[in-house]
């Protein structure tokens, strides 16, 4: 886990709740950067990236990107380091 990670969740307990509403930041991330492509390069090209993103498995294709908290963080910083 990034440094962001653990400063975030050093306090926090292991709990049921916890992990559940901590895998839930994954998906705000990437509305976040589906707003950022949107603002950017227009609402065309943030539904052609969307229909790309859902249609491909690269983010879970032999790795263990799905299901965990902050595993898509790398894809938004950069996806929104090309759109600025």
């Amino acid at each position: 886990m990034d440094l962001a990670g653990l400063s975030a969740f050093s306090h926090l307990p292991a709990s049921e709740g916890v992990l559940t509403a901590t895998g839930l930041i994954d998906p705000l991330l990437i509305l976040l950067l589906f707003f950022v492509i949107a603002r950017t390069f227009g609402l065309r090209v943030m539904l052609y990236m969307a229909v790309l993103w859902g249609t491909s498995d690269f983010y879970t294709l032999g790795t263990n990107l799905l299901g965990a908290t902050l595993r898509q963080d790398w894809l938004v910083a950069l996806g929104s380091g090309c759109a600025r």
